[in-house]
């Protein structure tokens, strides 16, 4: 075999290697986190709408901060069709609990604790 011949047989099996291996790493998509913090009486940000909106696939992580000295929970209270309604834990400082949001729609939370104070909203749009 010649050289020439070898090494177009060398390439194309190089390029048909990487074909066959899927896109290149940085063309993979990358799930999306947000985090919303758990304070005392407050959720940050309590809205992600309009020009917030979060993508389908998005991971919301409730982040309870070393400052949170009261016992704080999340409960999703509005959900799109067929998706459950999501529960965390009580908890206080240092806690992380998240989900990642498969479905277009309106999501909406409180503290069960603090339902008066502690609302939140997260719109899915896209």
């Amino acid at each position: 075999m010649s050289r020439r011949l070898m090494l177009l047989t060398a390439l194309a099996a190089t390029l048909l290697a990487g074909v066959a291996a899927g896109p290149v790493q940085g063309a993979r998509h990358r799930v999306t986190k947000k985090t919303v913090t758990v304070g005392d009486d407050y959720f940050a940000p309590s809205k992600f709408t309009k020009a917030k909106h979060l993508r389908v696939g998005t991971r919301v992580v409730f982040h309870w901060p070393a400052t949170n000295s009261d016992t704080h929970d999340v409960k999703f209270t509005k959900t799109p069709r067929h998706v459950r309604h999501y529960h965390s834990p009580p908890a206080t400082a240092g806690f992380r609990w998240g989900r990642t949001l498969h479905k277009r729609g309106v999501y909406r939370f409180i503290c069960t604790f603090h339902p008066a104070t502690m609302r939140g909203v997260i719109v899915v749009k896209r």
